[in-house]
């Protein structure tokens, strides 16, 4: 609930452009539909999911990401971010709001402070 509330508001911040990770089929089928671009961590497997989020950052660095997940959906989404290089136009903002893909992450001290 909190992560659709959360893609449906970021028109409001100024993104023009939603990416949405979840488990949910159904929700990602109704925010496709919104306009969202979608990755579910259940289809890519723990492999291919920080492909498929570097696949979909790759043109431009999100604004904003808020993170309803944690866990290794985090990790992925910060490792996805790191590939896209030096990028010094680059300014994400990032807000962690709950943890219903794990409790835990391992994030890269050198990224969060080059961002």
């Amino acid at each position: 609930m909190s992560g659709s509330l959360a893609v449906q508001g970021a028109p409001a911040f100024g993104e023009e452009r939603v990416i949405a990770a979840g488990r949910d089929p159904e929700e990602l089928e109704r925010l496709r539909g919104a306009g969202a671009t979608t990755v579910s961590p259940a289809q890519e497997g723990p492999d291919g999911l920080e492909q498929a989020l570097a696949d979909a950052v790759s043109e431009t660095s999100p604004g904003l990401v808020p993170d309803c997940l944690w866990g290794p959906v985090t990790e992925a989404a910060f490792a996805a971010l790191g590939r896209s290089g030096e990028d010094t136009e680059a300014n994400t903002a990032y807000v962690w709001i709950g943890s219903l893909a794990g409790l835990e992450a391992s994030l890269p001290a050198d990224l969060l402070r080059g961002r």
